[in-house]
């Protein structure tokens, strides 16, 4: 009998034994997949995004434009110009632009060339301006108030009525400002099928071929304090 009862003694813990063997096997397995997602879908993405931002420099533009005035009828693009000169006017009918999702500015140069740079979208009342604009290395894409991250040395700001883009050497490459109601001004560089396209003369704009990493040569003092973020990682404006 106590034979019996020993080996029962042993075949119980050895199926205890078993069993906690096949509990921790599973416990590794599920911890090694739980690992495995989690270094893929958070500590990958996020070591790809401190490797860019430490390329690139600063976080990526986030704007929103104020929302346009539907009482008028009529609303205005002008690209280009100077402190003393307008630039180039694009006309829109805001009804037609919401109905239609979008419409394409075709900017003129002086030999009544068309250029459509730039897209024009109506979105939550706002509308919002997509263009390409050059840089030292590649183009940076400003889609619905947003790009990607920015060159390295570069910086942006912006208040309720304005978005500024500066690149390293605190020019002002790229402006997008509300002068009144449902009238925005454009200003700075942009580019259209490997040319840079700026303005400064009244009804005409300047085209420069292959120079689609050249910042162009229009001067615009910035109207934002930079850098942007002050110590506390707070947005400074003025």
């Amino acid at each position: 009998m106590g034979f019996v009862w020993g080996y029962c003694q042993c075949r119980h813990r050895a199926t205890q034994f078993s069993q906690c063997e096949d509990s921790l096997r599973r416990i590794g397995k599920w911890g090694f997949i739980v690992t495995l997602l989690v270094g893929m879908f958070v500590f990958a993405p996020y070591g790809v995004y401190k490797n860019t931002l430490a390329k690139y420099g600063s976080e990526g533009v986030c704007w929103t434009p104020p929302s346009i005035n539907w009482t008028r009828q009529e609303f205005w693009l002008v690209f280009g110009g100077t402190s003393n000169q307008e630039g180039q006017p694009f006309r829109f009918d805001i009804y037609q632009l919401r109905s239609a999702g979008l419409d394409i500015v075709k900017l003129k140069d002086r030999y009544a060339k068309e250029y459509p740079a730039i897209t024009a979208r109506c979105k939550h009342n706002s509308v919002f301006f997509d263009v390409e604009i050059p840089t030292g290395s590649k183009h940076i894409k400003l889609e619905y108030g947003e790009t990607e991250i920015l060159p390295k040395g570069w910086d942006w700001n912006c208040d309720k009525t304005a978005l500024e883009i500066v690149d390293d050497q605190r020019r002002v490459v790229f402006r997008e400002q509300w002068k009144t109601t449902n009238v925005i001004w454009m200003q700075g560089t942009i580019v259209f099928q490997g040319s840079a396209i700026s303005s400064t003369d009244y009804g005409y704009i300047n085209i420069v071929p292959n120079a689609e990493f050249d910042v162009g040569e229009v001067y615009l003092p910035p109207i934002f304090q930079y850098p942007s973020m002050d110590h506390k990682g707070e947005r400074v404006n003025k």
